[in-house]
Formats: structure tokens, sequence, C-alpha cells
């Protein structure tokens, strides 16, 4: 039988290289940087109004994928605008006129190997959009 003592050396040097490999893997992610083309914009009732996010790299290597999370954090109205959460672009469809605040995050997922996935936010930003009567 083989004694505990003797394999933990073992335990702590795989854990050291796993850890190693996954920081070496999101230190790339400064090279995938995104930003939002505006962060005001007017439109009319019920027309899309799009917001534009601007990827530095259109196609990311293999595993990698940006996500769009859209949430309206303040709006007229009890009812929240229609979102399309999408990269390049998001698209929004606001019932009312008035002020809107949206927040755009954007984010990187990692798919691993072994069918887990992992994700760095790249963007978390607010969008002001000022929607008028047609």
């Amino acid at each position: 039988m083989r004694s505990v003592s003797t394999s933990v050396p073992w335990v702590s040097l795989l854990v050291a290289i796993l850890l190693s490999i996954a920081t070496a893997s999101w230190s790339e992610v400064l090279t995938y940087p995104v930003q939002l083309k505006t962060k005001e914009i007017s439109g009319h009732v019920s027309q899309p109004l799009v917001i534009n996010i601007e990827p530095k790299v259109n196609i990311l290597p293999s595993g990698l994928m940006y996500t769009v999370v859209a949430d309206g954090l303040a709006y007229p109205g009890k009812e929240a605008p229609e979102i399309l959460s999408g990269i390049p672009e998001t698209t929004i469809t606001c019932r009312l006129p008035g002020t809107y605040l949206i927040r755009i995050k954007v984010n990187l997922v990692n798919k691993t190997s072994c069918g887990g996935a992992s994700f760095i936010t790249l963007l978390e930003e607010e969008v002001k959009l000022i929607v008028i009567a047609e």
C-alpha cells in the first residue's frame, strides 16, 4: 500500500501545472478587446435601435467565443424594451418615448476540451437611448 505523504507532492505539482495553463490561456484575452461604437443613440418609437459592438478580432481561435448580455436598467413605463443581443450588433426596440439606459456586457467564453466552460468579462458599459414619438 502506498503512503499518502508520497503522493501529495505529485498532487501539488499537478495543481500548479493546471493553474499555469489556465493563467496562460486567459492572459491571451488581452489580445481580444471589444468596444462600443457610441454610448448614446437616438431614434423613434417602435423602430429598432442598433448598438454596435466592435471586436478588434472578428475570428477567434477554436474554443473561444463572444457572448453579449444586454439589460434594461432604466426605461419609461412598466414594459422593458425588446432586446436582441448579439455581436457585432445588439438591437433594441422601444415601445414608449423617453430615455432608456441599457447595460451591455460582453464576455469571452472559453470552451474546454473536457466539456466545461469558463468566461471573462471584456466590457461592461451603459448606453443611453433617447427615443422620440414618430
